[in-house]
């Protein structure tokens, strides 16, 4: 069906769509042929009793739905899109009859008037019955008109007037036995009418006379809708009140100041912004109206306007507690936008708030995002846009930091909503597919935001650069392209060690393994969710396999780092991958990448060796076989790494390996020599030569950091194996360096340090002593924990990052 609710039970229960709700309406309304008008409308009453029946069918359901049971809603992508949204003026009058004579087809030169005569309801979309001047009506699916934290009944009363512009009508499923209902994606393409004479004005096309309703009544009832939290019908009432030619100069600064902090509410920190300004071009002094414009610019980034508001405001009333909270925000943004972040209570307040805080977006003066670099793939030199060095760069120095441009976190067990995908016929499921309605609901309340999003890129089909006069207007096909093509929507690793260290912790309370949802249970739900987003600053860093920076995240906010040391002009890459997949498995992730599964060829240095050498390829594939196999007879038949490492490639087998992939740099051995390495130190920690285990076990840790850099659980295991295997060896020098290491650069992402400094300690013996350990030399293991307990506290300052100063030592991210 296209938008009923389906109760289930359970979520893999019975699914019977044969039989839809859709059909069952429609049949029961259906006494043999209905009159037909214009070959595919039917009559009004058809139409109302089908709607009825729907509306009342989808509430009885919802009703039944109870807390152990979820609510499954499925949508089809429309094979026909809105593109942007014409012009009132450019447009000509048509009914509802005359866009039924076309279905699947954009009238886009018309407009369509129509008025609301039944509640709406919303399921994927929202859904209203609409009625035209000749009484025809039909259903409207709006779909991106009435977002989440909306009421569409709020948004859409009976008696609504709106106008549709270039409006189309489709089939349910696109199924033609169907009754036809109007389908509108593009919310610039729905006009919404304030009063009767502005919508008859509009189909005439004269001016809109002038309204003269009481402007004191107006406001009282926009006051108690703000109250009630309708600020969708606040700003609608305040507006009435604002354009009224009986409204004085004192009303009217009310009502705008009112207006913008239901804007404010909303999340439209622009149109707060212009209402705030409009209300103090009229009264200067008004407290109000700055208080609210200091806000606006706090949240627009526009730190040093709202800081000194804050200022003027505080020496009005200097224990006003409100204006000094707003000033500490004001001069926190303001280190942010320098780099300096205190990622310790920024992890708090997130575990504590479902609600996504603010921070401001910070871009290190090291660097340039977004521009055309000069690169080579095989044998020709290309263009493309990136980011690069523009000074020497430091390891662990941030260089960008910004909030989602659109955010859903991870979808909960009473919201499953799938969505048929006509241009690939899959099924998109979760939060990433909440991202096209959500960012169409960004741009509705930041307009400005759309030059950074239409700077992304949308696949081939979209290379044509956006002009500057479209950059606010909604291109429906573009964004869903760009969502597609530059959506995060994995954890990232540092949030793997978190995860690592909760696990244990929950394994010693059980006394066994544990399942992901008994883990769930124990340790909580929120450490474990993942969303799906669009960062635009962070969407214009490249792919490689072998990258020289990670990201990090913080709820909504984004973070990314250098991973080694950078040398100016070099360009910065980020992975969109894990790096611990084979190349088999990369490829061909990469070529279902985007919209279609266009997909795209990655180009780098490592995937270019291996398209080019055949036996480079066959050694990465033998490796990751040979190593799954492995960790399967450790895991189920409990043998030792070293045994299971020469079963699964014989000790003569790694030499000739080693020695052919020892010709390439540390980088192009990748994953293969890495876990080639580690086999090695298994089989020599076995036979007692810890010397030996210790090169190994080293070498495979200078791969991985050549490969991934630092600030990730998998080069913690490496460190971690070499202060094992040093600790065998008596040498406490380095068992100390490679533990200070693990501390200063994986455990700056917990949301405290006592916390971090407990997981630091609960894993170094679990993840050290492995690789050495002869459950006998107790002695050692002391020593090793005790050079751990002092590399916590030598090293007591980590979890904030600062970019103050010229020293790009002040600039780490700790």
């Amino acid at each position: 069906m296209d938008e009923a609710a389906m109760r289930l039970s359970q979520l893999s229960g019975p699914f019977n769509d044969n039989y839809s709700m859709w059909d069952q309406v429609a049949n029961a309304n259906r006494n043999g042929p209905p009159p037909v008008c214009s070959g595919r409308l039917m009559s009004p009453s058809f139409h109302r009793a089908v709607y009825t029946d729907l509306y009342q069918a989808v509430q009885k359901e919802k009703s039944k739905i109870g807390a152990d049971q979820y609510i499954f809603r499925t949508t089809m992508r429309p094979a026909v899109e809105h593109g942007i949204a014409p012009s009132l003026h450019e447009v000509r009058q048509t009914t509802l009859k005359c866009v039924a004579s076309k279905v699947n087809h954009i009238h886009t030169d018309c407009v369509l008037f129509v008025t609301t005569i039944y509640d709406a309801y919303r399921e994927v979309g929202t859904s209203v019955l609409v009625e035209d001047e000749n009484m025809d009506c039909v259903k409207l699916s709006l779909y991106n008109f009435v977002f989440d934290d909306e009421d569409p009944k709020e948004v859409l009363p009976v008696g609504t007037m709106l106008a549709i512009l270039a409006p189309y009508m489709k089939y349910p499923r696109d199924d033609r036995k169907m009754p036809v209902f109007l389908r509108c994606d593009n919310p610039q393409c729905i006009i919404k009418f304030d009063s009767k004479e502005a919508w008859r004005a509009a189909q005439s096309g004269t001016p809109s006379p002038p309204e003269t309703e009481d402007p004191i009544k107006l406001k009282a009832m926009g006051n108690n809708a703000f109250s009630d939290k309708e600020f969708n019908k606040a700003v609608w009432l305040y507006s009435r009140a604002i354009r009224s030619s009986l409204s004085k100069d004192s009303t009217k600064v009310a009502c705008l100041s009112n207006r913008a902090e239901a804007h404010l509410c909303r999340g439209q920190f622009e149109y707060a912004k212009y209402d705030a300004l409009a209300a103090l071009d009229i009264d200067v002094m008004h407290t109000k109206a700055k208080y609210r414009l200091a806000r606006a610019t706090l949240h627009l980034g526009e730190t040093a306007t709202a800081l000194g508001l804050c200022r003027d405001l505080l020496k009005s009333n200097p224990t006003s507690k409100m204006f000094q909270s707003l000033l500490t925000d004001s001069q926190r943004a303001i280190n942010e936008q320098q780099g300096i972040f205190d990622f310790v209570t920024m992890r708090i307040q997130e575990s504590k708030s479902d609600a996504r805080l603010f921070h401001a977006d910070f871009v290190s003066p090291s660097i340039k995002v977004g521009v055309d670099i000069k690169s080579r793939n095989s044998d020709d030199m290309i263009m493309h846009r990136g980011c690069k060095a523009i000074a020497d760069i430091g390891e662990n120095e941030l260089l960008t930091a910004s909030k989602a441009f659109v955010f859903v976190p991870a979808q909960h067990k009473d919201d499953i909503s799938l969505q048929m995908n006509p241009y690939t016929g899959q099924m998109e499921m979760g939060s990433h597919m909440f991202l096209g309605s959500n960012a169409v609901k960004m741009l509705c309340r930041t307009p400005s935001l759309g030059k950074g999003l239409y700077a992304l890129s949308a696949g081939s089909a979209f290379d044509t650069i956006v002009p500057d006069s479209e950059l606010e207007r909604i291109d429906l096909p573009r964004i869903y392209n760009i969502i597609k093509n530059n959506a995060f929507g994995e954890a990232p690793d540092n949030e793997a060690l978190l995860s690592l260290w909760k696990n244990n912790q929950a394994r010693k309370v059980a006394g066994r393994p544990l399942q992901e949802s008994e883990l769930k249970e124990i340790v909580g739900t929120k450490q474990f969710e993942t969303g799906s987003g669009v960062w635009l600053k962070e969407s214009m860093f490249n792919h490689s396999c072998t990258p020289n920076c990670a990201w990090g995240q913080i709820g909504d906010h984004m973070f990314v780092r250098a991973t080694r040391d950078i040398l100016d002009g070099e360009e910065l890459f980020i992975s969109y991958v894990p790096l611990d997949e084979s190349y088999v498995k990369r490829k061909e992730i990469f070529g279902n990448w985007g919209r279609c599964g266009e997909g795209f060829e990655c180009a780098c240095e490592f995937c270019h060796l291996m398209r080019t050498n055949r036996e480079r390829r066959y050694i990465e594939d033998e490796v990751f076989m040979a190593h799954e196999n492995a960790a399967r007879m450790v895991s189920l038949e409990g043998l030792p790494l070293a045994v299971a490492a020469n079963r699964a490639i014989p000790e003569y087998r790694r030499r000739d390996m080693l020695a052919l992939l020892a010709d390439f740099p540390l980088r192009l051995q990748h994953n293969a020599a890495a876990k080639l390495h580690i086999m090695d130190g298994a089989c020599f920690t076995h036979a007692g030569d810890h010397t030996k285990a210790l090169e190994a076990y080293q070498l495979a840790a200078d791969i991985g950091y050549a490969v991934r850099g630092s600030g990730n659980v998998e080069h913690a295991k490496d460190l971690w194996r070499v202060a094992g295997c040093s600790m065998a060896n008596n040498d406490t020098n380095r068992c100390r360096n490679a533990l200070k290491k693990i501390w200063a650069t994986e455990f700056s992402f917990f949301s405290s340090r006592e916390d971090a400094r407990r997981a630091f300690l609960d894993l170094t013996p679990i993840y050290a002593m492995p690789w050495w350990q002869d459950f006998e030399d107790y002695h050692k293991l002391h020593v090793m924990m005790s050079l751990a307990k002092e590399s916590c506290e030598i090293n007591s300052s980590a979890g904030k990052s600062s970019n103050q100063g010229k020293k790009k030592k002040d600039r780490k991210f700790k």
